[in-house]
């Protein structure tokens, strides 16, 4: 995963007034549609209202690890950036590992817009490439109901 580092780029993602939200994170997020199979980029966004600057680094460090740990939950191409709330600095590491995991599938289900027939191809292609057993090429993608732009199932 990439870093975010200008701030033309903080900028770009904050624009797009997408976000998911938990207890301790903000992720604010876009989909570079453009490039099919480009990398995932992450930007970090810790104030000063989190701590001192050895909190402030240590809320970034773990953010880092844990977004590389769960990152192939994120579509390609998707640039994201997590911004950490007050009381952040003072959570558990694995109940910001659950928060991260819970927000970046929840940004992947978003992604998954059967409005976009495109995207769910990609899903599919991207199944048979991680999947184990061939798929044939007669099998369909079918996705469940679609209610309040949430994927209620999908099935292959």
């Amino acid at each position: 995963m990439e870093r975010l580092k200008s701030h033309k780029d903080f900028v770009a993602v904050l624009k797009q007034r997408k976000k998911v939200s938990s207890r301790n994170i903000v992720i604010h997020y876009r989909f570079d549609a453009d490039n099919a199979g480009a990398q995932r980029y992450l930007g970090l966004a810790v104030s000063k209202q989190v701590g001192n600057a050895v909190l402030r680094n240590r809320v970034k460090r773990r953010f880092r690890v844990i977004a590389k740990q769960y990152e192939l939950l994120l579509p390609e191409g998707c640039h994201i950036v997590m911004r950490a709330k007050p009381n952040t600095s003072i959570a558990h590491f694995s109940l910001l590992e659950e928060q991260v995991k819970d927000l970046f599938q929840l940004i992947s289900k978003k992604y998954i817009n059967p409005k976009n027939s495109n995207n769910v191809h990609k899903l599919a292609d991207k199944i048979q490439t991680l999947s184990t057993v061939p798929i044939d090429s007669d099998v369909q993608v079918v996705i469940g109901e679609n209610v309040d732009n949430e994927v209620k199932g999908l099935s292959i």
